[in-house]
């Protein structure tokens, strides 16, 4: 059986260029100024947890809340359809063989918006504040950054949430839910068990590829 290892490094690739982070649930202004950068970052976790991408608004930079919600709905399409395709899969082969072509991991590399998120210590300098963070406690640990806004932290996203990301993304979602739906219908004859691993495998490289070559390239570190 082949890995699925060059998706998922694709994918993962592709999520790491949104430079993705949370959302979290609304509260007053005064509420929110009294906050510390790590409790703002812990409802950013929570709104992504919950899909409270409203709360987002209040949470990041002024005028920044809309391209990352953006990217998130995509990303969501995304791991929805890799859900469908990979519910399909366990019905008519096996659990191992869904298991083995799902891309589900990619929840979990989302920057703080990852599933298994735990925060570690803050760090504020004046105006700007770090929230170390790790995934699923792999190391080193990440960093989000925030700054002071009238009094309150803000997170900020830094470059890299575009439209053409999401787009991407969207793109790499249609095409999971269309191999879904032709192996569903007959329109792609369903292999037999002894190659279906390798046989999807293939299918899926092929349905992903209009989208991956859709990914912007990743923003310039200065």
């Amino acid at each position: 059986m082949r890995t699925t290892a060059p998706i998922a490094t694709m994918l993962m690739l592709a999520s790491a260029l949104a430079g993705c982070e949370p959302g979290g649930a609304p509260r007053t202004a005064g509420a929110a100024s009294a906050e510390s950068p790590k409790s703002v970052v812990a409802r950013l976790v929570a709104a992504r947890g919950s899909r409270n991408y409203a709360a987002l608004d209040a949470l990041v930079l002024p005028g920044r809340a809309s391209e990352i919600v953006e990217v998130l709905l995509a990303m969501d399409e995304f791991i929805a359809a890799d859900a469908q395709l990979a519910e399909f899969l366990r019905d008519e082969y096996s659990p191992a063989l869904a298991a083995a072509v799902s891309q589900s991991q990619l929840a979990g590399a989302l920057d703080v918006f990852s599933r298994g998120v735990e925060l570690l210590d803050e760090h504020v300098k004046e105006n700007a504040a770090t929230v170390a963070f790790t995934i699923d406690g792999a190391l080193p640990a990440e960093r989000a950054a925030l700054r002071r806004v009238d009094g309150a932290w803000r997170y900020d996203p830094g470059p890299g949430y575009s439209p053409d990301l999401a787009r991407a993304f969207s793109r790499m979602a249609r095409g999971l839910r269309s191999l879904h739906d032709d192996l569903r219908s007959g329109r792609v004859a369903r292999p037999p068990p002894a190659v279906a691993a390798d046989r999807i495998i293939e299918e899926i490289r092929a349905r992903l590829l209009p989208g991956l070559r859709m990914l912007p390239p990743p923003p310039e570190v200065k």
